[in-house]
């Protein structure tokens, strides 16, 4: 079997578009989340909305906010799907690059 980043990229893109097709809208979830900010569930299922409605970054944004509020909720779930977005977009890709500076400096600082 061929063994490559790009494959990997294409397979962990194709699970997350997958996972995200029966995602609500960006916006239902925009309004759960404005409500009440600290529910990192509706954060992390708008998170996953916004990456399925191409847009990564505004998701990467979510998922660093989840992880802010609380480095451990549920198993460390925003940070294994942030892994998988930055997977999926490709490790050279310039939001995968600022993504993980963003969370570097999070967990670093």
């Amino acid at each position: 079997s061929v063994k490559s980043p790009d494959l990997d990229a294409a397979k962990t893109a194709l699970k997350l578009a997958l996972e995200a097709k029966n995602a609500p809208s960006p916006d239902s979830l925009a309004k759960k989340v404005e409500q009440n900010p600290d529910d990192l569930q509706a954060r992390f299922d708008y998170a996953c909305a916004l990456f399925a409605a191409n847009q990564p970054e505004q998701a990467i944004d979510q998922l660093i906010a989840v992880i802010e509020k609380d480095r451990e909720w549920n198993n460390d779930a925003a940070r294994q799907q942030l892994f998988k977005i930055f997977a999926a977009l490709g490790q050279m890709n310039p939001i995968t690059v600022a993504g993980r500076r963003k969370l570097s400096s999070l967990l670093f600082s």
